[in-house]
């Protein structure tokens, strides 16, 4: 395979009938991974010596002697399932805006379910958002709650709901850029906080809607060095609903909402939620890609690249592991909150001695600093 930016037909088929041609067999389904894998570099990367061509299972290193396979050191390391499959999966997770589920995946060839479920999520792997560019310029901001309903539970009483921050991006004077979702533990200044810093430039301007939280986060990252403006609209303010106060990351909610309940029936479990996330992500970024093969082609770049694979072991204990998480991120948000309530004791106490004193009333460490709020100079929308 020829090195350079990929081309359609070259580096990747373009239609389901070309992809049926390129694979019509397991030899020519991993000659494809091996050129995939190498095609950058063909260095060992234990002694770092050119490889040369070791047929089927990968390459050979006349240093060590040895195969270097084609999954090794890779997002497949440890498979059983044929290339084949593999590619199968990353063709129909790639094809349509909603993706595909497991269950149609295992009934079409003949797979387990449990074995298809395991294959997804190590694809899904490969879609991770995490060190990619972050949102930069106009971002909307809010959060949903995805999930089914607890018999008995309404809204955030919902046992089986799960929080989700959500950030989109202006393209153009209506449309929708770039987006990021993240699940969280809680709608906290220090869930919002971190979600700022990981996927929103610094310099940014952002919507959101009249939560206190955003303007505490703001202020946190301020004296980190990381400055955003804010501009907040009240919703119980104003006249218009929530959908029209932030219609981009409303409509980025409703389209996933929508794929959740179409293709897998609502049935995606809090523990689990991540990887999804990451799925829609992955599409939803690229959904202007002049062809479908080049999300192929990223995939199976993704997946060839060097990294630790998922272990079912680790889906299994992912519960125990975000519980863990979940009690740490509460404890750490009821500190958060006696701190600010003593700030505010402070503040309150601060101005009662001003106003004996006649002096100016004491900045509140609370509020939005002046410096950090924006005023749109005319409907963004």
């Amino acid at each position: 395979m020829d090195r350079g930016e990929p081309r359609a037909g070259r580096h990747y088929p373009r239609t389901p009938a070309e992809f049926g041609a390129w694979f019509p067999n397991e030899k020519a389904a991993q000659a494809y991974l091996v050129a995939v894998r190498f095609r950058a570099e063909r260095s060992c990367p234990k002694c770092f010596l050119e490889l040369a061509l070791g047929g089927p299972r990968g390459m050979w290193c006349p240093g060590c002697r040895r195969h270097v396979s084609l999954t090794t050191g890779t997002l497949m390391q440890g498979t059983r399932l044929p290339a084949k499959t593999w590619l199968a999966a990353c063709w129909h997770l790639t094809q349509t805006k909603v993706g595909m589920s497991a269950t149609g995946f295992a009934d079409s060839y003949g797979l387990s379910y449990t074995s298809t479920w395991v294959l997804f999520h190590k694809v899904r792997s490969a879609m991770d958002q995490t060190g990619k560019e972050k949102l930069s310029g106009n971002v909307e901001i809010d959060e949903t709650y995805v999930g089914g309903r607890e018999p008995g539970g309404r809204g955030r009483g919902s046992a089986r709901k799960s929080l989700v921050i959500v950030a989109c991006e202006f393209s153009t004077k209506t449309g929708l850029g770039r987006v990021r979702l993240q699940r969280a533990h809680s709608a906290s200044t220090l869930s919002l906080k971190e979600f700022i810093a990981a996927h929103i430039e610094p310099g940014s301007i952002l919507f959101s809607d009249g939560a206190t939280q955003y303007v505490t986060a703001v202020n946190a990252l301020a004296a980190e060095g990381l400055v955003y403006k804010l501009n907040q609209t009240n919703q119980v303010q104003s006249p218009l609903l929530a959908g029209e106060l932030l219609p981009r990351v409303h409509r980025v909610i409703s389209l996933f909402k929508r794929q959740q309940l179409g293709t897998f029936q609502g049935g995606i479990s809090a523990q689990h939620l991540d990887p999804y996330l990451d799925e829609f992500t992955f599409r939803f970024n690229r959904r202007k890609s002049r062809s479908r093969g080049l999300l192929f082609w990223r995939l199976v770049c993704a997946l060839t690249a060097p990294g630790e694979a998922v272990r079912y072991t680790d889906l299994r204990e992912r519960k125990t592991d975000q519980d863990k998480a979940g009690k740490a991120r509460r404890v750490a948000d009821a500190e958060h909150k006696l701190n600010q309530k003593r700030r505010a004791v402070n503040h309150q106490d601060a101005k009662r001695r001003a106003a004996k004193k006649g002096l100016p009333e004491p900045i509140n460490p609370l509020a939005l600093r002046a410096d950090l709020h924006h005023e749109e100079p005319e409907d963004a929308f």
